[in-house]
């Protein structure tokens, strides 16, 4: 019965926070910390115990909730937190030009009912390809871009990092060495090691074209 009454207080609190003033605050305060807000190019207010509204770049309505966020081109840096969503009434939502946020959006920015602008362009952030975001993000006024699905990032993985080159670049890079292998003898020897890891390779990447 304790431990009841305990996560019935918890959850209580918790859903009052998502939908008051204070909650705003826990938001705020998360955008700060995670954004280098100490570095920020403008940051007149924030942390203190003034009125949201005389901090920079907040607006807010007649309770002292959180209706607009512009902090256009002010250095953040870092990603944006998932209590944004605790900003229950924001109706626009402006951190575009700031090019050292990064990292997709949590898709619970969707419970913001009452949203209606969204600008991240000149920005890393990226907005996830959740059918369910994408159906919500449609409804608004939005700048930026969406994440690369997961196809096209283990193509473009394969191909510049560790995995399987394409079969005729192979080929290109043997032709090029058995040229140059017939210099010196050392020569040879260290072109013939790198060309038995050329074909071995080859032979993945003509197995991986095969596959897809």
């Amino acid at each position: 019965m304790v431990l009841l009454a305990v996560l019935t207080l918890f959850l209580g609190d918790t859903a009052a926070a998502q939908g008051s003033v204070s909650g705003d605050r826990q938001a705020l305060v998360a955008l700060y910390n995670g954004t280098d807000g100490e570095n920020w190019k403008t940051n007149t207010n924030w942390l203190s115990e003034k009125p949201f509204s005389e901090w920079h770049g907040v607006t807010t309505d007649k309770n002292g909730r959180v209706t607009e966020l512009a902090l256009v081109n002010n250095r953040l840096k870092g990603e944006i937190p998932a209590e944004l969503a605790n900003l229950t009434e924001l109706e626009e939502l402006m951190l575009n030009d700031n090019g050292q946020l990064t990292r997709p959006l949590t898709v619970s920015l969707r419970g913001l009912s009452h949203l209606t602008r969204m600008w991240l362009s000149g920005t890393q952030v990226c907005a996830p390809r959740d059918a369910a975001f994408q159906a919500w993000l449609a409804t608004i006024d939005f700048s930026g871009v969406n994440c690369p699905s997961e196809s096209v990032i283990g193509k473009d993985t394969k191909e510049t990092t560790g995995g399987a080159l394409p079969v005729e670049a192979v080929r290109r890079i043997e032709a090029l060495l058995d040229e140059k292998a017939r210099r010196t003898p050392a020569r040879r020897k260290m072109d013939s090691r790198l060309l038995d890891a050329l074909r071995k390779m080859r032979g993945q990447s003509a197995a991986n074209e095969m596959v897809t």
